[in-house]
């Protein structure tokens, strides 16, 4: 699953041109005031939700992606890539095993492959394929696709099944547009003597046929002087495809006096620009006309528009009347598909509110055009170590966090995620451990934060079904409050008062082992949905309930000795220990043994920490974690989760090495483990000076993390 549970109205806003594109991304909530725009809005579509026939939406949801010329196997698709000279794009998402209450298997069938551009530019460059678990493709020797694989992605791929380049987010299609263009080689741009040859309706034409297959900048050379309607109309959509504002409004504005029947066109656009940027009181203003349009089109539009509006003002019932009403007046309208997926997943039940605006565009480079990988050698790690505190300082917001993985914009959002407290906590540990003032400074920042988001578990939240990262939050935050605290940086009273409120939320969220976990399966009685614990997540609650006891926090005791108690039961007789535990079954057995390696030394450090197991124990997990090191290390850069032996994944990546590090230093360190895990740690690092893992998480955690670790490693003399 993705790191939240929340529908991102943000890939709703295209050019009104797509279809809705509804998508479990992930969002930073808005914080603005659209429940009073969508109170605006209330008269033009009627407080009841209109009644669809189950028939017609399950037809309709049934035919979403069609548009989309699937290759029906990898036979097929390597033999039309050879002979049309194209790549293959791979979609894989593996989401079919979680237990969440809504249908997640078809998500970007209604959502970009709904979506008229994106349709346009795979059908006329890529030869897609659809990836079910399971299939025999030369594409999953080459990735290293294991039976555990989880998550999603969309792959650029060779015809021999070499990856070429690959993204997550493929349920967003603003990002997958992005993507794919940046893949192919530029259009050579007309000459200016070409262009004056040919007449408006023939420039025209062209620019038509390079913006499908996506040419963009080839495609404006071509409209450029053509004064008519439609082409002005169509380099305002080309603009506001690549999120720029200004002209693409500027274009519209020019079409207007050229055809006043079709102003509601320009209107239902304009509508989508204002929503990209955040101006959701004039995007109301002209979707009121544009509500009561008899033209089925423009209708269509913005009713999807509306939708959109309703999701950023947190209200999901009104987002589902007016797509019903959209599906139940317009069912010959391509927005109908889209719409009725949406309903027919249920996607909207799991919706809380979204942020709308478009991406901010250092986040949008971040996911679409990473910064390339720029290993250096061990005898480099100060230079790195250097490189990695500049990025982190610039990286900083101004309320002292940093972007999560899944963040889309610069600015922090109004309800922080639990993987952006974790990102912080794990950053303000790393700038503690820097020298100098300006790493000092935003340390302080970053501390002052987590001390906010740790009093915030004051008061009582929510436990989403699905996907519930708390928990994990909240070992991050304990962490960062018990460093803080032995840098000087707390009172013994602010700490004592944010310890306080963290262990709170963790007694909150124990499973009945005594242990914890994130993943929360939806059920109909939630009193007797069974007791799920991850052996890792238990260890990084335990090892940061027992930082704290170090630094002088009274912790309940029975907290701890739940968590001993739950970790001691994912472990196996002979040390294994085991991937989670339900009402408190052993899971450790051989054929999960390789998985295990990773999470060995977190799980026997945490113990260890507590007095449960001795030196030799600690010293025998992480025998097997660099017996097991060459696996994991291959998952580096991966998208999809737990694609290595026994479900080793990127995701863990980072935190496994750190764990590794600081296990290493609760004993002998050797020179020979810490010099290989500095080089696997340097193997992270990008030519920005940033580290990553894994898009999943991003810069700003894999960067934090591998400051510590190579720290931990360093020679003592080197420190």
């Amino acid at each position: 699953m993705t790191p939240d549970n929340r529908i991102d109205a943000a890939t709703l806003v295209r050019s009104p041109r797509t279809a809705v594109a509804t998508a479990l991304a992930l969002a930073a909530l808005w914080s603005g005031s659209a429940s009073a725009v969508a109170r605006a809005l209330q008269p033009q579509v009627g407080e009841t939700a209109t009644a669809v026939d189950d028939a017609l939406l399950a037809e309709l949801a049934a035919r979403c992606g069609s548009r989309v010329d699937w290759a029906p196997d990898w036979r097929q698709a390597a033999l039309r890539a050879r002979r049309d000279g194209r790549r293959i794009l791979l979609v894989a998402y593996l989401y079919g095993n979680l237990q969440l209450g809504v249908d997640l298997t078809r998500v970007p069938m209604f959502t970009t492959f709904e979506d008229d551009e994106v349709v346009a530019l795979v059908n006329e460059r890529f030869v897609p394929l659809w990836y079910r678990s399971g299939d025999a493709v030369p594409f999953v020797g080459a990735y290293g696709v294991g039976p555990l694989a989880f998550g999603r992605g969309i792959f650029v791929v060779e015809p021999d099944g070499q990856v070429v380049a690959e993204l997550e987010r493929v349920d967003t299609p603003t990002m997958v547009d992005a993507f794919l263009r940046e893949q192919l080689a530029p259009a050579t741009p007309p000459g200016p003597e070409a262009v004056e040859r040919a007449d408006p309706p023939e420039r025209y034409a062209r620019a038509v046929e390079l913006e499908r297959g996506g040419d963009l900048d080839a495609a404006l050379a071509w409209l450029a002087g053509v004064d008519s309607f439609d082409a002005l109309t169509l380099s305002g959509d080309i603009h506001a495809r690549r999120f720029e504002a200004e002209p693409a409004l500027t274009a519209w504005r020019a079409a207007r006096p050229l055809d006043p029947s079709r102003l509601a066109q320009l209107q239902v656009r304009e509508a989508a620009v204002r929503i990209g940027l955040g101006e959701l009181d004039e995007a109301a203003t002209l979707l009121a006309a544009c509500l009561a349009s008899d033209d089925g089109e423009v209708l269509a539009n913005a009713l999807t528009l509306r939708a959109t509006l309703d999701l950023a003002a947190g209200e999901p019932a009104e987002a589902d009347a007016a797509l019903r009403r959209l599906v139940s007046e317009l069912p010959d309208q391509p927005r109908a598909r889209a719409a009725a997926g949406v309903i027919v997943s249920g996607l909207l039940e799991l919706v809380e509110q979204s942020d709308p605006r478009w991406p901010s565009p250092t986040r949008f480079d971040a996911a679409v055009r990473p910064s390339a990988p720029a290993t250096l050698p061990v005898r480099q790690t100060s230079e790195a170590m250097r490189a990695a505190v500049e990025w982190l300082i610039r990286a900083q917001r101004a309320d002292g966090s940093w972007a999560a993985g899944h963040e889309l914009r610069d600015e922090p959002a109004s309800v922080a995620h639990a993987f952006t407290e974790s990102a912080t906590a794990v950053a303000a540990r790393a700038l503690l451990r820097a020298p100098g003032d300006r790493a000092r400074a935003a340390a302080t920042r970053a501390v002052a934060y987590v001390v906010g988001r740790a009093r915030s578990r004051a008061t009582a939240r929510p436990q989403p079904a699905g996907m519930d990262y708390t928990p994990w939050a909240d070992a991050m935050l304990l962490d960062a409050l018990s460093a803080a605290r032995a840098a000087e940086l707390l009172d013994p009273e602010t700490f004592a008062e944010a310890v306080d409120a963290v262990v709170g939320d963790l007694a909150s969220r124990v499973q009945r082992d005594g242990g914890w976990g994130y993943y929360a399966p939806a059920t109909d009685d939630p009193a007797g949905s069974p007791s799920i614990s991850m052996s890792f997540t238990t260890a990084a609650v335990l090892q940061g309930l027992a930082r704290a006891r170090e630094q002088g926090a009274a912790v309940d005791a029975a907290v701890i000795e739940g968590a001993i108690g739950a970790l001691e039961g994912m472990r196996s007789a002979d040390d294994w220990y085991g991937y989670l535990a339900v009402e408190g079954v052993r899971q450790p057995g051989d054929a999960e043994q390789r998985g295990a390696t990773g999470r060995g030394p977190v799980c026997a450090m945490a113990l260890w920490r507590v007095g449960e197991v001795r030196g030799p124990d600690l010293a025998l997990a992480l025998e097997r974690f660099f017996d097991g090191l060459p696996l994991l290390a291959r998952e580096r850069g991966k998208v999809l989760m737990h694609c290595g032996p026994g479900g080793l994944g990127c995701h863990y990546l980072s935190f496994d090495y750190l764990s590794a590090a600081e296990a290493m230093a609760c004993g002998d360190v050797s020179p020979r483990d810490a010099l290989v895990l500095m080089e696997r740690v340097l193997e992270l690092r990008r030519a920005d000076g940033s580290f990553s893992s894994t898009p999943i998480l991003g810069a700003s955690y894999a960067t934090a993390a591998a400051l510590i670790t190579l720290d931990e490693l360093r020679p003592r003399s080197a420190r």
